[in-house]
């Protein structure tokens, strides 16, 4: 579940871009800026969600932040590609 949030995520941060490099015409700098915002944006939503949880779900969700790939097995490196 959090491998398909995290593509959601993703891709609707780059459609979002995206829309804004075509229909609206922002520049190269501003593109750039826009994604910072946007990934501003999706750090404090998950800090949000931090804080409504209960100490057990943010000790997991920290522990899925700082999670390195050299504990993925082959099945999540196949669901990744």
């Amino acid at each position: 579940m959090v491998t398909v949030a995290a593509f959601i995520s993703s891709m609707s941060a780059t459609l979002i871009i995206l829309f804004l490099t075509k229909f609206v015409g922002i520049s190269p700098e501003a593109m750039v800026l826009a994604g910072v915002a946007l990934g501003s944006l999706f750090a404090a939503a998950t800090t949000l969600i931090q804080y409504f949880a209960s100490d057990v779900k943010v000790a997991a969700i920290v522990l899925d932040l700082r999670r390195s790939g050299g504990r993925a097995s082959w099945r999540e490196v196949k669901l990744c590609l």
